[in-house]
């Protein structure tokens, strides 16, 4: 094999490798020199969730797109600021702010549980406060199978049986529910909270 066909396959291992090292980055970020040239700090996410959780973090100078995937801790390291966030987990949405001029853990437990760890950990945030879900029941007293879609803070497609009681868990907040059964489409409001229920009739 001659010099220069050794150094162009050398050539094209280091931009396999470097093509691939990009497509695994965890995050996209985008800072402007100003921004650049700040302090930096450390921001981990402990997802304890086996879902990916999602994050965007904006400043007037930055911008960050981070992605956390399940049962992993993952460390990020962004500009000393204060942000405006965008957070999807466990089937929800959160906006907020988050103070990131010093190090911060965000600790996303199993949806539907909490981390009581954080209480004791200054720095740490607790994100079950944020994705807030309960355990509701919905019991079908139709007399026949129905289905059911409900819309609010989270969007689910459910059917139960005649008689059926279903146990779920869901966003807290208020859902416009529409349930099929007795021929016709019915609408409720449901105002989810812990051990909430909805009974399902037919309209009279």
């Amino acid at each position: 094999m001659n010099k220069k066909l050794t150094t162009y396959l050398i050539m094209l291992l280091l931009i396999f490798s470097l093509v691939l090292t990009t497509a695994a980055a965890p995050f996209y970020a985008n800072s402007n020199s100003s921004a650049a040239s700040k302090k930096l700090v450390r921001l981990t996410i402990d997802n304890r969730d086996d879902k990916i959780l999602y994050l965007t973090l904006r400043s007037p100078g930055n911008f960050y797109w981070l992605r956390a995937p399940g049962d992993t801790i993952t460390t990020f390291t962004v500009a000393r600021d204060e942000y405006s966030y965008w957070l999807y987990g466990c089937g929800l949405v959160d906006t907020g702010t988050f103070d990131l001029t010093r190090n911060m853990k965000l600790i996303n437990p199993v949806c539907g549980g909490n981390a009581k760890s954080a209480n004791s950990n200054p720095g740490a945030v607790d994100l079950s406060n944020n994705l807030k879900l309960v355990r509701v029941s919905i019991i079908n007293e139709t007399g026949e199978r129905s289905k059911m879609i409900l819309t609010g803070p989270s969007t689910h497609v459910l059917f139960l049986d005649a008689n059926e009681t279903g146990s779920y868990t869901l966003g807290k907040g208020t859902y416009n529910v529409k349930f099929h059964a007795c021929g016709v489409w019915n609408t409720r409001e449901f105002e989810t909270y812990k051990n909430a229920k909805l009974v399902l009739k037919c309209a009279k």
